[in-house]
């Protein structure tokens, strides 16, 4: 099918106006007539009107981009954030979201929140949420279904329920429509699946099932550190650390906020605590690497990867998150701190070091990624907690399909530009950047 791909863009008003198309240029002639445009992964159609001057009250308005097939006008992409329903309206971060729709607003790109309970299959339609700069608020539509849906589903015992797995089954089965991130990643499948691979499993702590007293005591004979991780935890929730030496078993969690030290002169008192602290929860239990420390705290590497607009894997951003005082994990909302990767690295190991080994970094995130993506995917984006020794060795700890909002701005700002090229590359439009649309301009 030959397309081509016009200087214009499709005009949508979030309140009562009609749509229609504007083409910078075209001859009042050629805009007298009413053209038919596709959009979304149904093709729903309607008549717009074309116009040779941009509307006068298209500052609030939704400018999608126009490309020409051998079928009629199609407008988009369309990007749909899938979730759940909520007692206003849908869950989820609602300003990752808002980011997310604003930033496909400047790129040409409509992006709209779609709850998974109110896709209407019979009419392959929905009902979409677009923030309204104007007013402020959330505004519901009656949309097609998208080119392009992307799972921020926020939690597991949503994602699990029945009618959302069946849901998501039926969403990959659809034609021209593509699904990223298909769902959260489990602790102990993702070691499972890592460890299958050669290339992979070097980067890998020892880790097991916490099946019983036998395992903590194999573990805690080996090494003096080891890691206690809920399997599907999340933000450092339910992480619990135990430390041996001459002294006894010294266990650390987290209760209301608060680190709690408990001390043990035996492993069976430890173990019982544990025991108690898992409440029949599935948890694996996990080598614990002696990390390097900024300013006498351990810190590990955030790495945010995801694919661009050619659909390729890129890394969008590096951070470095330092355990707060006598804290279990680095993660901020567990009171961990964010710190400068190249002046954290260089004062560990040198300034001539650190671009090396930040290159080094990005290498085995990428190859950790590519592997996840094959075995776990289609995935479009992921973080990853990598670790790094006294020796400069570099260890895997875990990965989130669904990644936190990143508070660097650089790397914010990266990840919401990554996240609008690929969704332009899944549904075609990826070369329709030369298009003019307001927007950008």
């Amino acid at each position: 099918m030959s397309t081509s791909f016009l200087k214009g863009y499709l005009i949508l008003y979030p309140h009562a106006q009609k749509p229609a198309v504007y083409i910078p240029g075209l001859t009042k002639g050629a805009a007298r007539t009413l053209r038919t445009v596709h959009l979304g992964h149904a093709s729903s159609r309607f008549r717009v009107p074309v116009q040779t001057r941009p509307p006068s009250s298209s500052a609030h308005a939704i400018k999608i981009l126009i490309q020409s097939t051998e079928q009629g006008w199609k407008a988009g992409p369309l990007m749909g954030i899938l979730t759940v329903r909520g007692n206003r309206s849908f869950r989820g971060n609602r300003n990752n979201y808002k980011d997310l729709v604003q930033t496909g607003k400047k790129k040409g790109t409509l992006v709209y929140v779609i709850p998974s309970e109110d896709i209407d299959w019979n009419r392959n339609q929905t009902r979409g949420y677009v923030y309204d700069d104007r007013r402020k608020q959330w505004i519901s539509l009656q949309m097609p279904l998208p080119d392009v849906i992307y799972n921020r589903i926020p939690y597991r015992q949503f994602e699990h329920r029945n009618d959302i797995q069946k849901t998501l089954e039926r969403l990959k089965t659809l034609p021209q429509l593509s699904l990223f991130n298909p769902g959260f990643f489990n602790k102990w499948e993702l070691y499972r699946t890592l460890s299958h691979s050669p290339e992979t499993a070097s980067f890998l702590p020892e880790t097991a099932v916490l099946s019983s007293r036998q395992v903590l005591k194999d573990f805690a004979g080996k090494y003096p550190l080891i890691y206690i991780k809920p399997v599907s935890g999340k933000a450092g929730k339910g992480i619990m650390r135990l430390h041996r030496n001459r002294q006894g078993y010294h266990l650390q969690y987290q209760s209301q906020g608060d680190t709690i030290t408990r001390t043990f002169s035996q492993l069976d008192g430890a173990w019982k605590a544990i025991h108690a602290l898992t409440r029949n929860e599935s948890y694996i239990i996990q080598q614990g690497i002696p990390l390097l420390k900024h300013r006498g705290s351990p810190f590990d590497v955030r790495v945010l990867v995801q694919k661009n607009g050619k659909g390729k894997w890129t890394v969008a951003g590096i951070g470095i998150r330092v355990a707060g005082q006598n804290g279990i994990t680095t993660h901020v909302p567990r009171g961990g701190s964010i710190a400068n990767p190249r002046h954290v690295l260089a004062l560990c190991f040198g300034k001539d070091q650190t671009g090396t080994l930040l290159k080094e970094i990005e290498k085995k995130a990428l190859r950790l990624v590519h592997y996840l993506d094959l075995m776990k995917g289609p995935l479009g984006e992921a973080s990853m907690d990598l670790g790094i020794d006294r020796n400069r060795n570099i260890w895997f700890f875990e990965a989130n399909a669904k990644p936190m909002k990143f508070d660097e701005p650089d790397i914010r700002r990266r990840s919401l530009h990554n996240l609008i090229a690929y969704c332009k590359h899944l549904s075609g439009f990826s070369r329709s950047t030369s298009a003019t649309y307001a927007g950008e301009r």
